[in-house]
């Protein structure tokens, strides 16, 4: 189930010392971040009540210097167009069909490290949706 692999990826981001933010909904993590900075957001491309799109523009209306980067689980099929369209916006996509959430928490933390390395001053916080 969904909840599950959200919480193995958050467990697996924890192990690393990181500290996790959850929302399972899309919009509940939008208002997370209107509230908060964090260096980091992994959304699924399943979000049952926004769509992606919706969220990279919502990250984007963001002040330049608060904007998190972007990883996208890849849950459902996704159209070469859009790949395309997300691959310019975004991090990294991920597939999780291929990945276990240990996996997907280690590569994760791997992204983490060089914007820790760049700003010390992170909060190293994680939104998990």
């Amino acid at each position: 189930p969904r909840e599950d692999a959200v919480e193995g990826v958050a467990t697996a981001v924890r192990e690393q010392g990181y500290a996790v933010a959850r929302a399972m909904r899309g919009a509940r993590g939008v208002t997370f971040l209107d509230r908060n900075t964090v260096p980091l957001v992994v959304a699924c491309n399943d979000m049952p009540d926004i769509s992606v799109k919706d969220l990279i523009n919502a990250i984007e209306a963001q002040d330049e210097d608060e904007r998190p980067n972007l990883v996208v689980l890849v849950r459902s099929d996704v159209a070469p167009e859009l790949q395309a369209e997300l691959g310019a916006r975004i991090l990294a996509l991920l597939d999780s069909h291929q990945m276990s959430p240990g996996e997907i928490g280690r590569k994760i933390v791997e992204f983490l490290q060089p914007l820790r390395d760049a700003d010390t001053t992170l909060t190293e916080s994680v939104e998990v949706r």
